[in-house]
């Protein structure tokens, strides 16, 4: 399979996007898993009127001069809110940086999803409520080993230094 970089290959897909009205692609990154699999799945995106997103639908949009692929969890005064099924950093984005919706989902097991559909999947539904635990867990993960394996790390640095 051929590979382009990002810039190359996100300016053609807005150019197909207005010349054709769709595009497909395989999907790159793990922040939407376990809905969309590194290298493995593929999405079909159409172009869309911002004011027609809702809630929980998986946008392409620009951010910071990338490219990226999430949900969104709201829009409030005409800033979006989105973050990916498996990250916990909510980005934002204005109407003009949204560059299409996805409609379909395709497995290579030739299985094909409707986005909408896949948006509420009870599996999907489970790794979303999960999320505020998941950061629960890294941060307490973090916390614990700042309180209890710095102290021992500065006590052998001390050590050493005699």
């Amino acid at each position: 399979m051929k590979q382009f970089p990002n810039e190359c290959f996100f300016a053609w897909v807005e150019e197909e996007l207005v010349r054709a009205g769709s595009v497909r692609f395989r999907v790159k990154g793990v922040s939407m898993h376990p809905l969309l699999r590194d290298g493995r799945d593929e999405v079909e995106v159409h172009p869309c009127d911002p004011a027609s997103v809702r809630s929980g639908d998986i946008l392409l949009f620009r951010y910071r001069g990338r490219y990226i692929l999430h949900r969104l969890l709201r829009c409030r005064n005409a800033v979006f809110d989105l973050r990916g099924d498996n990250a916990w950093q909510v980005e934002q984005c204005s109407a003009q940086d949204i560059v299409g919706r996805v409609a379909m989902v395709y497995r290579l097991q030739s299985e094909t999803l409707p986005a909408r559909y896949v948006a509420i999947s009870p599996r999907e539904t489970r790794w979303r409520c999960l999320a505020d635990l998941r950061r629960l867990w890294r941060r307490g993960r973090h916390l614990l080993f700042r309180i209890l394996l710095e102290p021992l790390h500065l006590r052998i640095q001390s050590d050493n230094a005699l």
